[in-house]
């Protein structure tokens, strides 16, 4: 007589089954647990997850967001925004692959704040000319298709002419070891009292808490990276000495970084080897393999990307890449920066991101060979957000 499969996995030891599942990829899992009650309660439970999100941590993705480019044959325009997970491997090993599309994630106009563990912080925001901002934001896991409800609501008044939602404002995501709270963070550079405030919002919280202010160092890009633990922005420091209302001088430019463990900040110095940057928009901070990475145009010949090898050390800067665009097969200066979105795992390959002709770029290091391949679908990609796939829940445990 047959055992029915609920029976055979009667004989099958507790341990070994969670050892085997913990070694499986969570699409499978998500399957798996319809298999019996058994094996949908050691998915889910805590112990579980962690054991598995161990084992996966090694294995990074990347949450790419694209957009659909038209073309009418007289001008561009962009369709909806996604936000698709893509295996860094798959990107290195067959770029002109594409994803099964019941992974694309329509934005429906949130951004991508940050990812841990496996959760992707998305950010919304509501308001107009003259009127109170409202910021929000959802946890969402790719991988189990969960979602949390909108955050309460970052009620902000932009007092200064010029107020941007999209920049004056910035945000980051981290998870506290310490705590064991998944925390996001914002920062707003306050023109009435002329200081910077750090704002949080725990997973699962009711309110957002100002753990602080200092002085003002207004931000320059919204979405903060995270590296060894904090959160970074390009910002200027308006208590430098030489701080002048100019667009054409780089020295005032610093690298603000939040620390949520010790609810301080710090900032660090760029590169001593930085010049001829015509203005601050040509500046941007990257995470490339956990570490802080800027790059910019220079003198509209070059493409340049420092690296700091030990975060928090200044001297550590190096430069990583220093190549005309002609040598990366761009007749001319992009309109829009190069956008650097890997580095492979030993350090020798740059994925970069042209989206004026929708093009990846592969340029090796070692042997300054370079690889164009057109971005899949005509597509533009405009973020690159490493990624762990996982069971970690977007709910408060």
């Amino acid at each position: 007589m047959k055992m029915s499969l609920a029976e055979y996995l009667s004989y099958v030891p507790d341990d070994l089954i969670v050892e085997i599942l913990s070694r499986l990829p969570v699409k499978d899992l998500m399957r798996f647990r319809c298999v019996c009650k058994t094996w949908k309660s050691i998915i889910f439970d805590p112990s579980f997850v962690k054991k598995h999100l161990e084992r996966s941590s090694k294995k990074i993705h990347l949450i790419i967001t694209r957009e659909e480019v038209l073309y009418d044959g007289f001008d561009y325009d962009y369709g909806d925004a996604y936000a698709i997970p893509y295996s860094i491997n798959q990107l290195f090993e067959n770029p002109s692959s594409d994803v099964d599309e019941d992974d694309y994630y329509q934005l429906n106009g949130y951004w991508i704040i940050g990812s841990c563990n496996g959760l992707v912080c998305l950010g919304g925001y509501h308001g107009e000319e003259d009127t109170i901002y409202e910021y929000w934001v959802q946890f969402w896991n790719p991988a189990t298709r969960m979602k949390s409800r909108k955050s309460p609501r970052l009620h902000v008044n932009p007092c200064c002419q010029g107020f941007d939602p999209s920049n004056s404002i910035g945000f980051g995501f981290l998870y506290d070891d310490l705590s064991a709270i998944y925390k996001v963070v914002s920062v707003l550079s306050n023109c009435r009292s002329k200081k910077t405030e750090v704002w949080v919002y725990n997973l699962g919280g009711n309110c957002w808490t100002n753990i602080f202010s200092c002085p003002n160092f207004p931000i320059l890009r919204q979405n903060g990276r995270l590296v060894n633990g904090t959160i970074n922005w390009l910002a200027i420091d308006m208590s430098s000495s030489h701080y002048e209302e100019r667009n054409d001088i780089i020295d005032p430019l610093v690298i603000f970084s939040v620390d949520l463990q010790k609810d301080t900040y710090k900032y660090l110095l760029l590169p001593k080897g930085l010049d001829q940057i015509p203005d601050n928009d040509q500046l941007r901070i990257v995470e490339l393999r956990d570490r802080l990475c800027l790059y910019h145009d220079r003198n509209a010949t070059h493409f340049v990307v420092w690296q700091m090898k030990e975060f928090g050390v200044e001297k550590s800067w190096t430069l990583l890449m220093k190549v005309t665009y002609n040598h990366l097969q761009i007749p001319y200066p992009p309109d829009r920066p190069l956008l650097p979105f890997c580095i492979s795992e030993n350090g020798e390959v740059l994925m970069l991101v042209n989206n004026d002709v929708l093009n990846m770029t592969f340029y090796n290091r070692r042997n300054n060979r370079v690889e164009v391949i057109p971005i899949p679908n005509n597509n533009a990609w405009w973020q690159a957000t490493n990624y762990i796939p996982s069971l970690v829940s977007p709910f408060q445990n």
